[in-house]
């Protein structure tokens, strides 16, 4: 069985509960407020920082920029004494230096050179072949078919006094054929020294040969020495006016005519 609630009851309940929902939306409406403004404040902030930080980033890139100009400066004054400053410095050696030569040279004091072949820089800086040498494959030697003998250059097959090795000299009338000592083209040697026998008339054609009195050696034979006129046989006639043999040992001068100057004549050429 339900009881009756007076409507005075009613009513006071019913505004009570309402001023309590008042209440409650009140204090919702004061929160929001506080939270709104937190967040306005919160965005200052960050609006404050942001621009600090740019700010801060452009007086950064300043500071680069007046810190490149600086270093520009000082370059434009100060520049490198050399292309390579900087770069093997006090590496002055061949091997260092020849990256700035072509292939195959090497660099030499100021020069890019051939080790190899030069004679002033031979197979390395500052060495130099003596006088007389040339430098081949890096070594100061003779040029090729040559052989050193003291301070000289020789040819052992053809030098009179380094014959076949150095020291060995041919005698005086001596020559040095293939590297060997001996007497020339057409020569003998004959007691101690060389002669010509085609023309030598006490070793006529051979070693010991001597010619008569009156005779000559002539191609290695004894013969009459004539002296101006010609030898025909074994006698000696005037061929200019021989009319037997006139010009020649063999030409005969027909009646009549006479041998004049060499040549047979009538008396109407003379």
């Amino acid at each position: 069985m339900m009881t009756a609630v007076p409507t005075s009851a009613r009513t006071n309940a019913a505004g009570s509960g309402a001023r309590v929902w008042f209440t409650l939306l009140l204090a919702a409406a004061v929160g929001c407020t506080g939270q709104i403004d937190n967040a306005s404040r919160d965005e200052g902030q960050t609006n404050a920082l942001a621009n600090a930080g740019r700010g801060g980033a452009a007086t950064h890139r300043a500071g680069s920029s007046s810190e490149a100009a600086g270093s520009a400066s000082e370059m434009t004054s100060n520049p490198p004494s050399s292309p390579y400053e900087g770069e093997g410095e006090g590496q002055g050696d061949e091997e260092t230096m020849s990256a700035f030569c072509q292939p195959g040279l090497n660099r030499c004091a100021d020069a890019c050179v051939i080790l190899s072949s030069d004679p002033g820089n031979c197979g390395s800086c500052g060495k130099v072949c003596e006088a007389g040498l040339s430098c081949h494959d890096g070594l100061c030697r003779c040029e090729s078919g040559m052989d050193r003998c003291d301070t000289a250059c020789v040819e052992l097959a053809r030098d009179a006094k380094n014959c076949g090795s150095c020291g060995h000299a041919c005698a005086a009338d001596e020559q040095c054929i293939a590297g060997q000592c001996g007497c020339g083209v057409g020569q003998l040697r004959c007691g101690d020294k060389c002669v010509s026998v085609a023309e030598d008339g006490n070793n006529c054609g051979a070693c010991g040969t001597v010619c008569e009195a009156g005779d000559k050696c002539t191609r290695g034979q004894c013969v009459l020495d004539c002296g101006s006129l010609t030898l025909c046989t074994d006698m000696c006639f005037d061929t200019t006016k021989d009319l037997n043999h006139c010009g020649n040992c063999t030409t005969v001068c027909m009646a009549g005519q006479t041998c004049t100057r060499s040549r047979c004549r009538t008396a109407t050429m003379q």
